[in-house]
């Protein structure tokens, strides 16, 4: 099981990512990157506006997504988790930047339960006080390249809770 505590080659891939570009992608299969940003659901993606917040887009107002949606409805945490890359400077829009794999997703449900808030979300812990917004950084493994509109997809190595 992948453990969620910082390390110190985290530290330095995290702060290396601060001063990345978000258009910055991976070349090829295999490569390990750095990537931050709002974790989101496919579901809420393609419905195009928060299934638990129905008056903004999703892409507009990822801080407005509740863990709850993220992790408690079968429709969400079912579908494809996305990392989300931030807008370009004076844009709202955030971008599809990358998906993970089932694996990977499983692991950063399991973040969300612990970060999220029970009062709010039903199979949160009693460990996080989070309702909405939720971020990650995490080291990751390149498995497949964009298809379609499916972006890079990425096998998490480390992951760490960025939320504020």
């Amino acid at each position: 099981m992948l453990s969620f505590t910082y390390f110190s080659s985290f530290l330095i891939s995290v702060s290396v990512l601060a001063f990345l570009p978000s258009s910055v992608r991976a070349q090829s299969v295999g490569d390990t990157v750095c990537v931050e940003g709002y974790v989101m659901d496919y579901f809420c993606i393609d419905y195009v506006y928060l299934l638990d917040n129905p008056r903004y887009k999703t892409l507009e107002h990822p801080d407005k997504h509740t863990v709850h949606c993220l992790v408690d409805p079968g429709i969400c945490n079912g579908s494809p988790f996305e990392i989300l890359t931030d807008p370009p400077e004076g844009e709202i829009v955030y971008g599809r930047g990358w998906r993970l794999n089932e694996s990977s997703k499983q692991t950063v449900l399991e973040l969300a339960r612990t970060v999220g808030d029970n009062g709010d979300c039903y199979t949160c812990y009693e460990t996080g006080t989070l309702g909405n917004g939720f971020r990650a950084a995490m080291t990751a493994e390149v498995v497949a390249l964009p298809d379609g509109d499916v972006p890079p997809v990425l096998d998490i190595l480390e992951v760490q809770d960025t939320s504020t």
